[in-house]
């Protein structure tokens, strides 16, 4: 994602374009909702990091500073595991972890909250059901029935 890509919306809110995406691999892209608050959160590691333009997810580097280059895919995960065995996770937890765990940790926690179908379907990118079903199907329950009324 590029900065020149983000598209500010009169609510706060923006859209990015998304060039590519693991289920996009001709890269046709496709618009996607950032939040108000997400990009506040955007724009302040921007202002920090002082990037103007090019690639919003860049490289730390070892000595403080933030590369020029987008964050290589692959990257992702090793990072994830590292966050992961930074803060205590337990090892096969983080044998577990992947790039697409925080996908689908992500669909989990948009049900979870009570979104339906076509707005996880749009946040993730996802153009049938059947794989946010997927997806969801180890959701946490007992949100859902509160959220509902009908848990204790």
């Amino acid at each position: 994602m590029r900065i020149e890509d983000v598209t500010p919306s009169q609510d706060g809110a923006a859209l990015i374009l998304a060039r590519r995406s693991q289920n996009d691999p001709f890269g046709a892209g496709r618009l996607a909702y950032v939040s108000a608050r997400t990009l506040r959160i955007v724009r302040a590691w921007l202002a920090a990091a002082e990037i103007i333009a090019g690639p919003i997810v860049r490289a730390a580097r070892s000595d403080g500073g933030i590369g020029r280059a987008a964050l290589r895919p692959y990257s992702a995960p090793r990072i994830l595991n590292r966050v992961a065995v930074a803060t205590g996770s337990p090892a096969a937890s983080v044998a577990q972890l992947s790039g697409h765990s925080m996908r689908v940790g992500a669909a989990q926690d948009m049900i979870a909250s009570g979104l339906f179908a076509p707005p996880i379907m749009q946040a993730g990118g996802w153009r049938t059901m059947n794989v946010v079903a997927r997806y969801v199907e180890s959701a946490n329950l007992t949100a859902l029935l509160k959220r509902a009324g009908d848990g204790d």
